[in-house]
C-alpha cells in the first residue's frame, strides 16, 4: 500500500492536481475506465492497448512494467491474457469503482473486480487503482497499480 499512496501521490504532485475537477470530465473518464474494462473481457490485446496512454505504466507488488508504446504494452499484454485463458477466465464485473477528477485532464479511480471463469465460478478478486489522463479529446490509462481488493482508495 505504501508503494502505491507514494506512486499516486507523486504523480498528483507533479501534476499540480489538487482542486476540485468537473463533473463533466468525471463522467468522461468513468466511461472511458468503461470502456476499457469492456474491452478487457474480450481478452484481446488490441483493443485493450487503445485504452492505454504512451507511456503506460503497469505496478504490482510481483513486478512493475513501464511500457513506451501501445505495441510494447501489447507484447507484454499478450502472454497475461492467454494465462488469464488458460485460468479459465470468462468475465468479470466491478461491484466496487470510484472514480475522481483531480485537475482537468487527470483523474484518479480505485475499483475492486471480480473474476469469472466461463462455467461461472469465481476466479478472483483484485483491487486496482488507475490513473487517467486525458490525451487530446480522449481518456487514456497512464497507470494501472494492482493491490488487493479490500485497499480500494475512497474517492471524495
Amino acid at each position: 500500500m505504501k508503494l502505491l499512496t507514494s506512486v499516486l501521490l507523486s504523480l498528483l504532485l507533479a501534476s499540480g492536481a489538487w482542486g476540485a475537477g468537473e463533473d463533466g470530465e468525471q463522467t468522461a473518464a468513468t466511461n472511458a475506465l468503461l470502456d476499457y474494462f469492456n474491452a478487457f473481457i474480450s481478452l484481446d490485446a488490441k483493443r485493450i492497448v487503445v485504452h492505454f496512454d504512451e507511456p503506460f505504466m503497469w505496478v504490482s507488488a510481483a513486478t512493475s512494467a513501464s511500457l513506451a508504446t501501445r505495441a510494447d504494452a501489447e507484447s507484454w499484454l499478450t502472454p497475461l491474457l492467454a494465462r488469464l485463458k488458460e485460468r479459465g477466465y470468462g468475465r468479470s464485473d466491478w461491484p466496487q469503482l470510484q472514480v475522481k477528477s483531480v485537475n482537468s485532464g487527470l483523474a484518479i479511480a480505485s475499483a475492486m473486480f471480480i473474476r469469472y471463469k466461463t462455467n461461472g465460478a469465481e476466479l478472483e478478486r483484485l483491487g486496482a487503482t488507475y490513473v487517467l489522463r486525458k490525451a487530446g479529446d480522449q481518456w487514456k490509462i497512464a497507470v494501472i497499480v494492482l493491490h488487493d481488493p479490500s485497499n480500494v482508495l475512497k474517492l471524495e
